[in-house]
C-alpha cells in the first residue's frame, strides 16, 4: 500500500471511520516537514481533533472540513470537496481537499495543490471585474455630481428634498461597493479577524434593515420578521451586520416591485440557530448560485436588473459564516424567489444567556412600507 500511496504527487492519508489517521504518503510527509509539523506526521492522530483544535481565520475551513468528515463516515454522502488557503511566508497556495468513502469504512483524503489553476481563474475574473467596478462606482458617482449641480444652481427648489434622497441612495451604492472591496481585500490577506461577543440576533437584524429600509420603501418592498425565543449568539455582531446587510440588500434590489422579504430565526434540530431570509425576486437558476458565490461573479439576472455591484458580497457573506462555523445555503427558483439560509452550530448558541421573546404569542410583525419593522 505504502508504494502506491506514494506513487501520487499529491498527499493521502488513509483514516478510519472514527477520524484516525492510519497512514499517508510521502507527499503527505514532505508537506508536513516543510511546513514545521514535528512529530510522526499525524499518523495515529485523530483528525477530527486536529480540526477543533485550529483557531483563527482558518478555523472555519477546518469546523467544515469536520462536518464533511462526518457525514461521510455516517454513509450521508459519498464524495466531498474543499477548496482553500494554506499561505507559507513565502507564496500564496490554495489547495482542494477531496474524500471519499470506501466499502471497508475507511476513508480517504487527498490535498491537491490548485494554484496555478486558481490564479489563473483569478486573473481572468480580475479583468472583468475591474471593467464592472468601474461602470459601477461611476454610476453612482456621476448621480451625485448631477444632483448636486441641480442643487447649487437652484434648479428644481421645489424638489430640494428629492435630490437629497437620490444623492444619499448614491452615496450608499458607492459605499457599498467600497465595502465589498475592502472585506474581500481582507478576505483574501488573511487578515479578518473576529471579535466575538454575546450577540443578540434579533437586534443585529433590526439594525441591519435600517439600512436597507430606503431601498425596500423605493419599490413597494414589504419585509416581515419572526422569531422563535432564542438564546445569544457567541458571534462578532459588526460581521453579521456585514452579513444581513448585503444579503437583505440583495433580496430587495432583485425583488419585484410590491414584493416581500421574510426573515425568520429558529432553533434547528441540532439545537444551534437557523436563520433564513426568503424573497420573492426573480430567482436564479442552479448555474446562477455557484456563479454568485464565486468572487467577482455576477448572474445574469443581476445584470440583467441593472443593479450596481462587484459580485463580492455573497462570497464575502460566505466566508464571514464560515469563520462563524456556520454553514450558509442558498435555494432558489427562476421566477418564484430566493431563500438563503444560514445555519450556526450548537455549541455558538450561548443557552445560559437566553433572550426574552414570546414570538409564539407576539408572532411576526410585517412591516408597513416606510417604517422600520420592530418585534413587540
Amino acid at each position: 500500500m505504502d508504494g502506491f500511496l506514494d506513487s501520487f504527487p499529491a498527499q493521502v492519508a488513509i483514516l478510519d471511520q472514527h477520524g484516525v489517521i492510519l497512514d499517508v504518503n510521502r507527499a503527505w510527509t514532505r508537506f508536513a516537514e516543510t511546513n514545521g509539523y514535528a512529530g510522526p506526521t499525524f499518523v495515529g492522530q485523530n483528525y477530527l481533533s486536529l480540526c477543533d483544535g485550529v483557531s483563527g481565520v482558518e478555523r472555519g475551513v477546518a469546523m467544515t472540513v469536520a462536518e464533511g468528515f462526518r457525514t461521510l463516515a455516517r454513509g450521508g454522502q459519498s464524495w466531498f470537496e474543499q477548496v482553500y488557503a494554506c499561505h507559507s511566508p513565502d507564496e500564496k497556495r490554495w489547495f482542494k481537499l477531496l474524500m471519499s468513502r470506501h466499502d471497508d469504512n475507511t476513508l480517504i483524503m487527498t490535498h491537491v495543490n490548485i494554484t496555478t489553476e486558481f490564479l489563473s481563474r483569478s486573473f481572468l475574473a480580475h479583468q472583468g471585474f475591474l471593467a464592472n467596478t468601474v461602470h459601477d462606482l461611476r454610476t453612482p458617482i456621476n448621480a451625485v455630481r448631477a444632483y448636486a449641480e441641480m442643487i447649487e444652481r437652484g434648479i428644481g427648489r421645489d424638489r430640494a428634498h428629492e435630490f437629497a434622497r437620490n444623492i444619499v441612495a448614491a452615496a450608499d451604492i458607492t459605499l457599498e461597493l467600497i465595502n465589498d472591496l475592502l472585506g474581500a481585500s481582507e478576505a483574501e490577506n488573511g487578515t479578518l479577524l473576529l471579535s466575538e461577543a454575546a450577540t443578540d440576533l434579533c437586534e443585529v437584524v433590526r439594525e441591519s434593515l435600517v439600512h436597507v429600509q430606503h431601498l425596500a420603501d423605493d419599490r413597494s418592498v414589504t419585509l416581515t420578521l419572526g422569531f422563535d425565543p432564542l438564546p445569544n449568539l457567541h458571534a462578532d455582531p459588526r460581521r453579521l451586520r456585514q452579513v444581513l446587510i448585503n444579503l437583505l440588500s440583495n433580496a430587495v434590489k432583485y425583488n419585484r416591485t410590491g414584493g416581500h422579504v421574510t426573515v425568520m430565526a429558529r432553533r434547528g434540530t441540532d439545537g444551534g440557530i437557523v436563520l433564513t431570509i426568503a424573497d420573492s425576486g426573480h430567482g436564479m437558476s442552479t448555474s446562477d448560485i455557484d456563479r454568485a458565490l464565486q468572487p467577482f461573479g455576477r448572474t445574469l439576472t443581476a445584470l440583467a436588473s441593472g443593479a450596481e455591484g462587484t459580485g463580492l458580497g455573497l462570497p464575502f457573506a460566505n466566508h464571514l459564516i464560515t469563520l462563524h462555523d456556520g454553514r450558509m445555503t442558498i435555494e432558489s427558483t427562476p421566477r418564484v424567489g430566493t431563500t438563503v439560509t444560514i445555519a450556526f452550530p450548537r455549541w455558538r448558541s450561548l443557552a445560559t444567556d437566553t433572550v426574552a421573546r414570546d414570538a409564539a404569542s407576539a408572532g411576526p410583525q410585517v412591516n408597513v412600507v416606510g417604517r422600520i419593522p420592530t418585534l413587540q
